[in-house]
This record gives C-alpha cells, sequence and structure tokens, in this order.
C-alpha cells in the first residue's frame, strides 16, 4: 500500500468516524424526542457534511457513489430540508 492510499484512508476512516459519531447522535435525540413527545435541536448538515467528505476521500470508487448516503439517514439534514418542502407546498 502506498503512502497516497494509505493517506486517503486515514482522511476515510476519521471523517467517517466523526459522521458516525454525529449522525448517532441526531438519532438517538431524534427518536428519543419522538418517544417522549419532545421537540428537540439537532447538529445541522455537519454529520451529512462529514460523511459525505468521507466517502469521497475514500481510495475506492464505489465507495464514493455512496456518498449521498449520509445525508439521506442524517435527521439533521433529512427532515430539515423536508420541512422546507413541506411549508413550501402548503404556502402554495
Amino acid at each position: 500500500m502506498e503512502m497516497a492510499d494509505l493517506q486517503k484512508w486515514m482522511y476515510t476512516i476519521s471523517f467517517g468516524i466523526i459522521a458516525v459519531l454525529i449522525i448517532g447522535n441526531n438519532l438517538w435525540h431524534f427518536f428519543r424526542s419522538k418517544i417522549k413527545n419532545e421537540s428537540t435541536s439537532y447538529t445541522i448538515f455537519i454529520g451529512a457534511f462529514f460523511g459525505v467528505i468521507s466517502c469521497l476521500a475514500a481510495p475506492i470508487q464505489p465507495i464514493k457513489w455512496l456518498s449521498f448516503i449520509p445525508v439521506l439517514i442524517d435527521p439533521g439534514t433529512s427532515l430539515v430540508v423536508y420541512s422546507i418542502f413541506k411549508k413550501d407546498h402548503e404556502n402554495k
């Protein structure tokens, strides 16, 4: 393994761990707020951002095609985008 590939894997793993922690925290608060019928605040876009960077930094091409997955599973991103489109449709 060359040093350039090792560096790409280090970026992929580092950003991936950060993304998993932030997205996991957002999911935890999302499900906890639904169970307790409370509102909550999310870390908006940061988890998805780190997840996308992690996928794009990977030295394997098929992983790069999966860079949209963090955006879909992060409630800090997907729920915000959903609420924006929902409000836009209600105003029409």
